[in-house]
């Protein structure tokens, strides 16, 4: 008792050293919350930044949406406005070529003119036909400007153009003038050339200056062909780029709206985010509130703890002097002792460690009463005891002797018998390995013979069967007896129930090869992985090797529907524990007749499916 009251006394110093520690951890756990509170009030802040811009965002989304449909819609009527300007110049183009053959008809006049010029008459007719075909020139060209320009101009409107790119298309219809001017320039000089044939003066001068002017005008008119050719060129390209600036505005407008769609979502989640961060900023200053509280509690206790370990000695002074009353204190020092693990686990948290504590503090007082009024009762009774014995010896008239005093010395004699036998690990793991044997003799037996195809034709399902069964039966007790055979003349096995042991070993083979016979019959080679499976399973839930206790929740829910569980119980009732092994032979008796009913269903619902022919010849 005394032992118990050291051993007290140093758990108690040891509690007083855990309070220590723990108070230790809860400085340090509220430094660590003064961070955690300052670290979520940041992340409320910055949660409440990203969903301002969050918002910001969306509703910029919906603008740029806005703004890239009018592009879209703008970029449409340029691209009608570029396709009318560029056939446009083509047919501006066109109308150059006629004019062009023209000047080629007007310049062969001209040299039909030089080469009559001896010839009024013919001259005359030279220049009026010039004057016709100056005429002609200058109305095409009068008529190809006027509708060039209001072309342009149309084009210019419908493509919403601004004054300046309209002055400069302007320009280059201007340009395109110049012929109309040469022409007017070559009519006059015609006219000149009339007017001086009919004066019959300078006619040889007149011809070389109207020939000088035609070709000025043809020089013109070959660079207005070209720079039209260069303006239809780039208007083609212009069309080309507006098409493709087109089709990347639709793909833009099918981003923009999947990021209007996803917006509303990020959105929500920033809203989520932000008043997350909140509720953890407030609880976090909760937990900060009432951490005071808490080292509040946990100094005091400490110096609980203190005060107790500073009244241990007198505890144990009180013990040894309550040494008579020993059958009540160790009552209450075994309730202290019982409490000691749930107090010391109980210190993992402040609040549950406070609670135990409390507990084991009047657990302890109530024993201390109980001891103190144990022994008051030990003292009137040790009291009484005297004056009845000295009563009792003044009347006895025994004499005692040594066989006295040994009757009251031992009154009663101790005899041990054990409630099993197992003398060694061996035969404590007989029926664990015994049972995986038969069920792997069943494994072998169905890998190595043909348990489908008989050796002659059956008349039934029944007798087929009966055939295949027949062999099995003599495999079963070969294996049964060479098993048992085998380790009580090797390893020294002797069972307390032998024939009750060889029994159980025919039922189990019998189970299991019933079993295993099915699976390989209905699924074929994969029956063979199937038999493995549930060997593995009952490898580790047939609580062969360790207690079931200690396995997990699986292995301890699918024990009781494995058939090896009930043979390894079986076993250990005929080898070691002498009990009746009847239940577990009824179970496995049980299952053997349900496996072996599917076997005979199979075979006879295959019977009518084969026939002597395919039978092979033996």
């Amino acid at each position: 008792m005394l032992s118990k009251s050291h051993a007290l006394a140093t758990g108690t110093q040891q509690l007083t050293t855990g309070s220590r520690r723990v108070t230790n951890g809860i400085n340090a756990y509220t430094q660590g919350t003064t961070q955690l509170t300052t670290a979520a009030g940041k992340l409320a802040s910055g949660s409440q930044t990203v969903k301002t811009g969050t918002r910001q965002l969306s509703s910029h989304t919906a603008e740029l949406a806005t703004g890239s449909q009018q592009l879209t819609d703008n970029f449409a009527k340029l691209e009608t406005g570029s396709t009318a300007l560029t056939n446009g110049l083509k047919q501006l183009q066109t109308g150059l070529k006629s004019s062009q053959n023209q000047q080629d008809q007007l310049k062969q006049a001209v040299a039909q003119l030089a080469t009559d010029q001896q010839s009024s008459s013919s001259v005359a007719q030279d220049a009026t036909k010039l004057q016709a075909a100056l005429d002609t020139l200058t109305s095409d060209n009068s008529g190809q400007n006027t509708a060039l320009q209001s072309k342009l101009a149309a084009t210019a409107d419908a493509q919403g153009l601004t004054a300046t790119q309209k002055a400069a298309m302007l320009k280059v219809a201007r340009d395109s003038s110049t012929t109309s001017t040469d022409v007017s320039t070559a009519q006059s000089a015609a006219r000149q050339l009339s007017r001086d044939l009919a004066d019959l003066k300078s006619t040889d001068s007149v011809a070389s200056s109207l020939k000088s002017n035609l070709t000025k005008a043809a020089s013109t008119q070959s660079d207005l062909a070209t720079g039209l050719t260069t303006l239809t060129t780039n208007a083609v390209s212009l069309t080309s780029g507006l098409q493709q600036a087109n089709q990347a505005l639709t793909q833009l407008n099918t981003g923009i709206g999947a990021l209007a769609t996803a917006t509303p979502t990020l959105t929500s989640g920033t809203t989520q985010l932000a008043q997350g961060a909140s509720k953890l900023a407030t609880g976090g200053q909760k937990l900060v509130a009432k951490t005071p509280s808490l080292t509040t509690g946990t100094a005091a206790l400490t110096a609980g703890l203190t005060s107790l370990h500073q009244q241990t000695p007198q505890l144990t002074i009180g013990v040894g002097q309550l040494a008579s009353g020993a059958d009540k204190l160790n009552t209450g020092l075994a309730t202290l002792a019982n409490n000691g693990p749930m107090l010391t686990t109980a210190m993992t948290t402040v609040t549950a460690g406070s609670s135990a504590l409390h507990a084991g503090a009047a657990q302890l007082a109530a024993g201390a009463a109980q001891a103190t009024n144990g022994a008051t009762k030990i003292q009137a009774g040790n009291a009484k005891l005297a004056t009845t014995l000295h009563q009792a010896g003044r009347r006895a008239t025994v004499h005692p002797s040594q066989l006295t005093y040994k009757q009251f010395a031992q009154p009663v004699t101790t005899a041990h018998s054990d409630s099993d036998h197992a003398p060694d690990n061996g035969t404590g793991m007989a029926p664990y390995m015994m049972s995986v044997s038969l069920f792997v003799g069943a494994l072998a037996f169905n890998l190595m013979l043909d348990m489908y195809t008989p050796r002659k034709y059956p008349r039934s399902g029944w007798s087929w069967w009966l055939g295949k069964s027949s062999i099995m039966a003599v495999f079963v007790f070969a294996e049964a007896l060479f098993m048992t055979g085998l380790l009580a003349a090797i390893d020294g096995l002797t069972p307390i129930h032998p024939w009750a042991t060889f029994m159980m070993l025919l039922i189990t083979g019998g189970t299991f090869m019933s079993i295993v016979s099915w699976l390989n019959l209905v699924f074929g080679r994969p029956g063979a992985f199937f038999s493995m499976v549930l060997l593995v399973l009952q490898l580790g839930g047939s609580a062969g090797t360790y207690p079931l206790q200690l396995t997990n929740s699986f292995f301890r829910a699918i024990h009781p529907w494995l058939p090896m569980s009930y043979s390894v119980n079986g076993l250990r009732e005929t080898l070691m524990i002498g009990n009746s092994a009847i239940p577990e032979m009824f179970v496995l008796c049980t299952i053997a007749v349900v496996f072996s009913g599917m076997n005979i269903l199979f075979y006879t619902r295959r019977h009518g499916r084969i026939s002597e022919i395919d039978i092979p010849k033996l």
